[in-house]
């Protein structure tokens, strides 16, 4: 086994989106057994990040950015999405916004 590519995880990011803005929409709510002990649902890249394999911690950041800005999209645009996100999430009408 190994890690996905961050070119992979974005690819299978971007195929998997839909498929849960769909269910999510139309269900309410993800349905999974009460007796999940671990998340369904599991991406390989961030995994480059945990402690102890030797790779600097934000080289995930530094190579998803890359692939963003090498496939035309504006760093600058990439970069203020995170804070775009980052200031939703600090008013309490995201849920509304979102759901």
């Amino acid at each position: 086994m190994a890690y996905l590519s961050a070119v992979q995880t974005l690819a299978d990011f971007a195929q998997l989106v839909p498929f849960l803005k769909t269910d999510v929409n139309e269900l309410g709510s993800l349905n999974c057994p009460s007796d999940t002990k671990i998340p369904v649902i599991a991406f390989g890249a961030p995994m480059l990040q945990f402690p102890g394999t030797g790779i600097p911690p934000y080289s995930l950041d530094a190579i998803t950015t890359r692939t963003f800005v090498d496939s035309g999209c504006s760093r600058d645009a990439f970069s203020e999405g995170f804070v775009a996100i980052y200031n939703m999430s600090q008013t309490g009408s995201t849920l509304s916004f979102v759901g």
